[in-house]
């Protein structure tokens, strides 16, 4: 393998959706205002910033997309979600949304599925659940999109504001999940 690709910074982001009756919503997450560092606690980047409901860097180089997706729900969402969407069939069903190839080797892949909220709700492990904001299509037109010059500052819970790339998945997913 070339010296290039084990330099590559992947990530990987999973938007949940959830689908019944009442209606058509995502799951966002929004950022908190300070993150623990050792045994001190910081400013977070970005505070207030929603994101897709999971998402992290690929752990090495050779990590296959399907199997970070996996370790990303079992540990940010849990074990218990994870089995039950397996034994559901939904984790089979898993569809990118986009796939963004940023400069200096960097990629972040979204992807998407639905479940039903009563099976979320269940069985999502959450660590703050005032974190969690539910959004429908009807949001979309007034949802912001960061920039740098945003990463300092905290957005207000009233506004929805994301990371561009993050936003066009929740777009993408709008439009492939609820046809």
């Amino acid at each position: 393998m070339s010296q290039k690709v084990a330099e590559q910074k992947k990530s990987v982001g999973v938007l949940v959706f959830l689908g019944d009756s009442a209606g058509n919503t995502a799951v966002l997450i929004r950022r908190g205002g300070h993150k623990r560092a050792g045994e001190q606690y910081e400013p977070e980047s970005y505070a207030g910033v929603c994101q897709v409901t999971a998402h992290s860097k690929l752990l090495i180089s050779r990590e296959e997309e399907t199997d970070a997706i996996n370790r990303i729900i079992k540990k940010e969402l849990g074990l218990g979600l994870h089995r039950k969407l397996t034994e559901l069939g939904v984790i089979a069903n898993i569809k990118l949304l986009s796939r963004v190839e940023k400069a200096g080797d960097e990629s972040v892949a979204t992807f998407g599925f639905v479940t039903d909220p009563r099976t979320f709700n269940r069985w999502v492990r959450t660590p703050d659940k005032t974190r969690k904001l539910l959004v429908r299509v009807t949001d979309l037109k007034d949802i912001m999109t960061t920039t740098k010059e945003d990463k300092n500052s905290v957005i207000d819970d009233k506004s929805i504001v994301m990371f561009p790339d993050e936003l066009e998945a929740l777009k993408a997913g709008f439009a492939t999940f609820f046809k």
